[in-house]
Parts: C-alpha cells; structure tokens; sequence
C-alpha cells in the first residue's frame, strides 16, 4: 500500500475531527482532564511543586487519603504519589506532563495521545508493530509524524522507554485498513484510558483539609476499634488452646516424647504396667505401643499376665523381662 492511498487525502485537521467525534461518542470527556487534589505536607508550610500521575479511577479516594495519612506520619518524604506500577513507568509520566501542557487544547491532547500510541508499537525498545492487522509500517509513521509535528515536537519518549500509556488494546483482535479506521481505534484506545484511568494533579497546600483530616481521623479510630477486638479475639483463642493443651498433657503427660522413646524405655514400661495405660501416658493407641514392639522386636506380658499380678498369683515384674 502506498502512503498516499493510506492518507486517502485526509489531513491532520480531519484526523482531529475523527478522533474528537469518536470521544465524544464514548462516555468520557477531555473537559476537564485532570482532577486537583489538594495535600498538605506538615514540614513544608510554604507548600511543595506539584505532582501529576494516573491513578485508577476506582481508587482514585483511597490513593488521596492513603497519601495525605502517609505525609501526616512521614513530613517531608515523596510519598505514595504514583500507584506502585508506576515506579519504573517513567514514559507514562512523561506522557501526563506532556497532557497538563496541552490541557484545554483538543488539537494537542489528540497529538499527543496519537503519539502515545503510535510510539508504544513503533519506537520503544520492547515495542512490537502489529504487522499482520495493520496498516504498513510507513504508511502508519506518516500519522505519527502528524501527530508529531502538531504537537510542536515535544512528544519525544527516550526509546528505553516500554510503555507511555497506561494501556493497550488488544491489536491482533482487529484488522485495520484504512486511516479512518486507525484513528476510530485509537480514539476508544484513548477513551478506554480516560475511563480507566484519572489524570490527578497533586497541589500540596500549607495547610491541611478539615473534611480530609476527620476522616482519616475517623478511620484511624475505627482501625484501632477493629484491631482491639482482633486483639480479643485473638487471645481468647490462645487462651483455649493453651486450655486444651494443659488439659491434653494432663491426660497424656509424655505425649512429646512417644516418638523418640528408645526400645530400652520401652520394654521397660511394657513390663511396669498394662499397655493401655502406657498407651495412655503418651497419648497413643494400644494398638500403636504393640506394632511398635514388634517392630523393636520386645516380648509384651501375655494375654492375662496384669490380671494375676493384680490378683496376687505372680509377682509384679517391675519393668524387666521376666527370665
């Protein structure tokens, strides 16, 4: 295909219009793009620069209250500004630097989320073009250069860079032709991420939000009620079961030492007293102290043998083997 049958006469400018239509056709908006969130930092009274990042739009609440409590206990550190994905990510923020340059101007959020995309499959070092569901790689640069050239130039990832959006979709489910269907699937790319994904600007204030500090407040009082009754439970728990041990070993006072018992020790105790109380001395079967003297190879008194001794009619072994 050749790079002009690719352009089929389009221009950047209907590219643009494309794309704004096919966003607007989706239930997200490029006004306003960014969400403030305001933080005070207790050791910076003046305030500190702002920091701007993607946060998952369904944790968008608890990242703002898990970064406020982190700087309450930790004055003056970075803090949890970036969702733990981002901490090698490094093109994604580039990206959104680049966005909160070009805020309020949809000519230059389109470049530069066209360039996102194009740069994800064409530039970066890990990058892999869909070849077989694509349009030809040259026809394809000439939109990146577009796209490019709109944007005054500055969209200019480092090629170490892996990823510079959040997501992708998925190439090889869909095979693309023409420009207009390229710019039709990068735009719901685009809005995929939007809806996903919460552009934020962190403001840090001097001075911290009243509604903000109450409910940390709050759950931090909640956190302590629920680790108090875990605490309860938890040594009522130990409680019983040291109960029951004391009770076990009271029941079976050498239970701990059943499976090192020599054979000596054993032949001894085999002759000192009937082998269901030696069974019961150890908390074991009758049946386990016979197979394992007969294994050890020790002779057990005969069937009868305690019930003459009780009786009188034999003298009581003492724990040896009688000869």
């Amino acid at each position: 295909m050749l790079i002009q049958e690719f352009l089929d006469g389009w221009s950047w400018e209907q590219v643009v219009s494309s794309w704004l239509s096919r966003i607007s056709e989706s239930p997200v908006s490029l006004e306003p793009l960014f969400t403030r969130i305001e933080i005070h930092d207790p050791a910076a009274l003046v305030g500190r620069d702002h920091e701007l990042s993607w946060w998952p739009a369904s944790s968008v609440p608890e990242m703002y209250l898990r970064l406020q409590d982190h700087l309450n206990k930790h004055p003056g550190t970075v803090g949890p500004v970036h969702p733990d994905s981002f901490h090698t990510r490094r093109g994604e923020l580039e990206t959104i630097r680049m966005l909160w340059e070009g805020q309020g101007n949809s000519h230059e959020v389109c470049a530069i989320l066209i360039s996102a995309s194009l740069f994800s499959r064409m530039h970066s070092s890990r990058g892999i073009y869909p070849r077989d569901s694509w349009p030809p790689y040259t026809c394809v640069s000439a939109l990146d250069q577009w796209a490019n050239d709109a944007s005054g130039g500055v969209t200019a990832w480092h090629h170490a860079c892996t990823q510079v959006i959040p997501e992708q979709l998925p190439d090889h489910d869909y095979k693309i032709e023409t420009l207009g269907e390229l710019v039709d699937y990068l735009a719901e790319e685009h809005a995929a991420i939007i809806s996903r994904y919460t552009a934020v600007i962190v403001d840090f204030k001097s001075t911290p939000s009243p509604l903000v500090s109450k409910t940390l407040k709050d759950r931090d009082a909640e956190q302590w009620l629920r680790h108090r009754q875990w605490r309860q439970d938890y040594e009522a728990r130990k409680a019983m079961e040291q109960g029951r041990e004391r009770e076990l070993r009271n029941l079976h006072p050498r239970i701990d030492e059943w499976p090192n018992i020599s054979r000596e020790e054993l032949e001894r105790l085999v002759w000192s007293k009937p082998t269901r109380l030696v069974a019961a001395d150890f908390g074991v079967s009758d049946t386990a102290i016979s197979k394992k003297c007969r294994l050890e190879g020790i002779r057990k008194p005969p069937r009868g043998f305690w019930a003459r001794v009780d009786s009188g009619k034999i003298p009581h072994p003492q724990g040896k083997l009688p000869k």
